[in-house]
């Protein structure tokens, strides 16, 4: 699905589909009334892309259905087999498997030293070493048991918003979707689900 237009009217074709008010919309995407008037307006300016998929996401609908433009970056071709490695592990997808099983305590120090590269924009860093920690968080939460597991799913959880937030800043935005939304299922608090690190990241 894709509109044409500006992205404001995209975002407004979209919510009348929908059969949404424009409170309607603002009380599920968590934003405010006048926030979406101005943006279908077009009188809002630049829309920050975690606010684009925000909408998106509450409209049910592809962050790239609403922003994506003549004018707006998109992914080149090599740029989305650069990315590729990540995409497969997000999916399950993984390649060797180490006979050593990851721990909850390993796997959260190499994500810690993961998370700083992302703050500073180091994406090929980050983009090389996800895959592993997607492999890992997945084989974790497989094998744990009780409480460990739940651990180990806020963990994968937080891994996969890295992820989302790694591809929003790469214009791969069809992934950055799919790692929200499973962000969100791992997730034992919605909420704080979808402030924790992808806020924190910036856009």
């Amino acid at each position: 699905m894709h509109d044409g237009g500006t992205l404001g009217e995209r975002l407004a074709s979209v919510r009348k589909r929908r059969g949404l008010t424009q409170r309607e919309l603002a009380t599920v995407s968590g934003m405010s009334v006048s926030l979406i008037r101005k943006i279908e307006q077009d009188d809002y300016g630049q829309v920050r892309l975690a606010t684009a998929r925000k909408l998106a996401q509450a409209l049910g609908v592809t962050t790239s259905a609403l922003v994506t433009e003549p004018d707006t970056p998109v992914a080149e071709p090599e740029s989305t087999q650069r990315w590729e490695p990540v995409r497969l592990a997000l999916e399950g997808v993984h390649g060797d498997v180490p006979q050593e099983e990851p721990t909850l305590e390993s796997l959260g120090r190499s994500f810690g030293d993961a998370l700083p590269l992302l703050l500073v924009s180091k994406f090929d860093a980050v983009g090389a070493i996800l895959p592993g920690l997607l492999r890992d968080a997945d084989a974790l939460v497989a094998f744990s048991t009780d409480g460990v597991q739940s651990d180990a799913k806020t963990l994968r959880s937080q891994i996969r918003q890295v992820t989302g937030s790694l591809m929003l800043h790469n214009w791969q935005f069809e992934t950055a979707d799919r790692a929200f939304a499973l962000a969100m299922e791992d997730a034992s608090d919605p909420l704080r689900a979808m402030s924790v690190v992808v806020n924190d990241a910036g856009d």
